[in-house]
């Protein structure tokens, strides 16, 4: 389990909690002078053909005023604020494309929420990376 100073990162799908992994990315001191630790949570799913929805949660975390949206494209990302620790949350959407090969416009239809975001898992994403 990946533990923050907001709080420990949960992973639901369908509301229900699962074991996930997690890799250290490194930091590039050019582009992120500020930043203390980069992760990548890592979850095996494999498609069933249903639609399931993937949350990512930071355990009994209060939510802040400053807590805020910073989306930008392919990218999903809701940020967290305590004291001076900002703890961002994102997921990098990169699929999208139909077996025919047509590419979805919305791949992900996200719910941001207090404590972290959900988003929807298709049957046509082969990989997630959140």
């Amino acid at each position: 389990m990946l533990t923050t100073p907001l709080g420990d990162i949960e992973i639901y799908i369908d509301d229900k909690k699962i074991e996930y992994g997690e890799r250290n990315i490194r930091i590039s001191d050019k582009l992120c002078p500020d930043i203390d630790g980069r992760y990548s949570i890592e979850v095996n799913f494999i498609p069933d053909g249903k639609i399931h929805a993937i949350s990512c949660r930071i355990k009994d975390y209060i939510s802040s005023k400053e807590d805020g949206i910073e989306s930008g494209e392919r990218l999903e990302l809701k940020s967290f604020y305590r004291d001076n620790t900002k703890l961002s949350i994102g997921m990098e959407g990169d699929a999208g494309y139909y077996p025919d090969g047509t590419r979805a416009s919305d791949v992900y239809d996200r719910h941001y929420h207090g404590t972290g975001q959900s988003n929807p898992l298709w049957e046509s994403i082969c990989g997630l990376r959140v």
